[in-house]
């Protein structure tokens, strides 16, 4: 039961950061789509980049609305919610750009 709270608590926080991350996602596969695979170190540091400003505009954002104390205290760290967060938006980036390559070719 705990591993399912805290699994719906870590998809809670994903919630707020989905919408642009997966913008920058589509954005990166429409660009994948157009130009090909020559086009691919563009789109992976489009997106290092993109995912680290996100990172950054929203995690000053939620400490000043100090949110992250709600998930502190329900015995999630700061580490751990972007931990989740990020390799969860990452895998969906690379799946979807898997995704588009297989569909071009």
């Amino acid at each position: 039961m705990k591993a399912l709270r805290t699994t719906l608590l870590l998809l809670t926080f994903f919630r707020n950061y989905f919408f642009l991350s997966f913008l920058v996602t589509l954005s990166c596969s429409a660009i994948l789509w157009i130009n090909g695979l020559s086009s691919f170190v563009f789109i992976f540091s489009f997106k290092l980049i993109t995912l680290g400003l996100i990172f950054y505009v929203i995690s000053i954002n939620k400490q000043k609305e100090k949110e992250l104390f709600y998930y502190r205290n329900l015995g999630l760290s700061k580490t751990k919610l972007w931990a989740f967060t990020l390799t969860l938006d990452f895998s969906l980036y690379i799946l979807l750009l898997i995704f588009t390559y297989q569909l071009k070719t």
